[in-house]
């Protein structure tokens, strides 16, 4: 059992015991590759932003769904476009000082990540991302070969 005097102490300590004051060296722990960070996403809104202004010149979508289908098309474009640069950044890295490659890929880490075990899970991402672009540009076209099937019955009842 505990004496009153061990909860009094529990709870001073507690109140001492607030967590850490500044997280600024500690929160990128946990980044291993950047491809996936809302960081970096945040930072290249323009990029993106690009992306899918080409995107809407090419395939001129004509309501929401379309609009819906293109921005995850230039979102799945822009991770393919930023894999590229990693698995480019990981050919490189042989010729990279540990300098270099610090502020090149990892300046948020206290040393340059193993490349071999990020390969596959770079290739992962990659494929992922392929999917998701082909899957939303499939659904683009089904989208209106069905609003055009539409279109043509409704025409047929009209005549």
């Amino acid at each position: 059992m505990t004496t009153e005097e061990q909860v009094k102490a529990n709870r001073e300590n507690a109140r001492k015991s607030t967590g850490p004051k500044d997280t600024s060296l500690t929160n990128m722990n946990a980044l291993k590759h950047g491809i996936t960070s809302k960081k970096i996403l945040e930072q290249n809104k323009e990029e993106i932003q690009s992306i899918y202004q080409e995107l809407c010149e090419c395939f001129k979508p004509k309501d929401y769904m379309e609009y819906f289908f293109i921005g995850i098309m230039a979102k799945a474009k822009w991770k393919l476009n930023r894999i590229t640069y990693v698995q480019c950044v990981n050919d490189a890295n042989e010729q990279f000082s540990d300098k270099e490659w610090k502020e090149t890929w990892c300046s948020h880490l206290e040393s340059a990540p193993k490349i071999e075990s990020r390969d596959e899970l770079i290739q992962r991402y990659e494929k992922d991302a392929e999917n998701s672009f082909y899957r939303a540009l499939e659904m683009l076209i089904k989208w209106r070969k069905d609003k055009l099937g539409s279109f043509f019955e409704n025409e047929e009842k009209n005549h």
